[in-house]
């Protein structure tokens, strides 16, 4: 099958495709009840799971202020937000755990700053 692939990839996947077709026409009696069942037991199941990570994260979260300089480089501002990319997550981490920082762009009077809402302590190896 592997060989098969590797020669030909679009004919085996149609090929596949074809096999699983011939499969579900087969045994539609069973897939038109199942599949929706199945697919709200996941939806739901997923929500369940989000739920429970965004509430082990609201009991370790902390609201952390930085006010700005009072004289700021662009140079610096850029770098900020240019690396900002290196505290998120794998996708695949952030899908099935969450996000544990967050940030905001505050105005409070005249001040100008960054809140952060950060999980403290939850997971140090994110």
């Amino acid at each position: 099958m592997v060989g098969d692939y590797l020669k030909d990839p679009g004919g085996t996947l149609l090929a596949i495709l074809h096999h699983l077709h011939e499969w579900a026409i087969t045994h539609e009696s069973i897939i038109v009840p199942v599949l929706p069942i199945a697919v709200g037991a996941l939806v739901g199941m997923r929500c369940w799971w989000a739920r429970l990570c965004h509430v082990q994260f609201l009991a370790h979260a902390r609201l952390v202020t930085v006010l700005l300089p009072p004289s700021v480089d662009p140079v610096g501002g850029q770098a900020l937000w240019s690396n900002l990319v290196g505290l998120l997550r794998p996708a695949w981490r952030r899908w099935l755990a969450g996000q544990p920082v967050g940030a905001e762009l505050a105005i409070q009077g005249d001040d100008l700053g960054h809140r952060w809402a950060v999980v403290v302590g939850h997971d140090r190896r994110s």
